[in-house]
């Protein structure tokens, strides 16, 4: 069952434990990733699912407050669609949960889904377990000053071919100084907030050598054309 009870006693101990986190405004109390169908959901435990989810890094991500960079890679050839989803409490330990906006900034890149709802009573979750995320932003900011809870969620649908590789970067942080679209949640009371913006990125996985790998090739020309010039 999906209750923000326990969570929320995991909050409280982590701010009377772990002075890092206390110092935070951001905490994480839910997160999903799905990729082609399967969904993988933390399930308000700690995010076990970060290590499980196949080609997901998330070794700069902190699954206390849900900040950081988690970077997705992917090699097999077809179509795909890869989401993920968060559910941020922003100073909830000084007021509570359901008193949060959200908004976006700049336009989708191509092939990139998102959306933005109250994790609970919205449809937001559903539509990620589905892999159908509508491209709005439903977060009820009428019924101020009692607020609303906010989550969310972004992804992609594209293509590789057999030879190609891709990569999804996904940043969430407090502020992000970036003009690529992204989705702010905002905190009204304390105008904290957290930003996600998210890039996908393909290439051929025979692309040119790195520099390093160029570098070699060199020397031992070099030293094959001396060879010759001996003889």
């Amino acid at each position: 069952m999906r209750t923000k009870a326990l969570p929320l006693a995991a909050g409280l101990w982590a701010t009377a434990v772990l002075p890092s986190a206390a110092d935070a405004a951001a905490m994480l109390y839910e997160a999903g990733f799905h990729l082609d169908g399967t969904t993988w959901d933390t399930g308000f435990s700690p995010p076990d699912a970060l290590t499980d989810v196949p080609g997901l890094d998330a070794s700069a991500f902190d699954e206390i407050t849900g900040l950081g960079t988690l970077v997705w890679t992917i090699a097999t050839a077809g179509s795909h669609t890869l989401a993920a989803y968060f559910d941020h409490g922003i100073d909830v330990t000084d007021n509570g949960f359901s008193n949060e906006n959200g908004s976006v900034s700049g336009a989708p890149a191509t092939g990139q889904s998102w959306e933005m709802d109250d994790p609970w009573i919205g449809d937001i979750f559903p539509n990620f377990d589905a892999g159908s995320l509508d491209d709005s932003n439903a977060v009820d900011t009428t019924s101020w000053p009692i607020g609303t809870d906010a989550s969310m969620a972004t992804g992609f649908d594209f293509l590789l071919s057999a030879d190609q590789i891709a990569t999804i970067t996904i940043d969430i942080a407090e502020s992000l100084t970036t003009s690529a679209f992204k989705l702010i949640q905002t905190d009204f009371v304390t105008g904290n907030t957290v930003e996600m913006a998210a890039s996908l990125s393909i290439k051929d996985q025979g692309a040119a050598p790195a520099p390093a790998t160029l570098a070699l090739l060199a020397v031992g020309l070099l030293g094959l054309r001396r060879a010759t010039t001996r003889r």
